[in-house]
């Protein structure tokens, strides 16, 4: 409920607007990222690289290097590394505002076994920049992914996130992001620190 409310706020914050007249978000930006996930008693903790490329003040690509560890009580921990695709469009809706629609595809190699992870997804919402240095943002994602050699190894996964952005500087910025879902993998939720170093949009 805690995190329900969470994410109603920070929708109305970005209906709202506010009074600041500055820039839409930055597009062309490279990370790093730590993501610790739970599910019941299980955790697992990931480790991220992303780079994002702006084009043409409306299109972006993506590309994530991941690598974690799932802790599975009563069992041996599992070592993993992955890699995700997006691209999408984000249209100006606002002085500070952009909406994001995006297509991703997503890849897991679980170390050790055969049972490799594949997911392709979309998704759709907003950033919005509340001060020259604060931005707010808010994800609906849509995930079908299929587990290698499991039977009925299909499954579906609807997801929402938040998150903010404090800009230190107009390039560097700190962001946490909440996710209600940990992976397209692992159920829980999660929550990702990371690192930016913002570039100006070079295509």
């Amino acid at each position: 409920m805690k995190y329900l409310s969470t994410a109603v706020c920070a929708a109305a914050v970005l209906a709202a607007g506010s009074a600041f007249a500055g820039d839409n978000p930055a597009w062309t930006w490279g990370q790093g990222q730590f993501t610790s996930m739970s599910s019941g008693d299980d955790s697992s903790d990931e480790l991220g690289l992303t780079g994002s490329i702006g084009i043409a003040d409306l299109f972006h690509v993506q590309a994530s290097y991941l690598n974690g560890t799932i802790g599975i009580t009563g069992g041996p921990d599992q070592d993993y590394d992955g890699w995700r695709l997006v691209g999408g469009v984000h249209p100006h809706i606002g002085a500070n505002t952009d909406a994001v629609f995006n297509l991703r595809y997503t890849s897991y190699n679980l170390d050790d076994t055969s049972n490799d992870v594949d997911a392709w997804g979309v998704g759709a919402g907003l950033r919005h920049m509340l001060t020259d240095k604060v931005e707010l943002n808010g994800m609906i994602n849509w995930d079908r992914a299929d587990i290698d050699h499991v039977s009925n190894g299909k499954s579906t996964n609807v997801s929402w996130e938040v998150g903010g952005r404090y800009l230190v500087t107009p390039e560097f910025s700190a962001g946490v992001t909440y996710n209600d879902s940990g992976s397209v993998y692992y159920g829980g939720g999660s929550m990702t620190l990371d690192l930016r170093y913002q570039f100006r949009d070079i295509l």
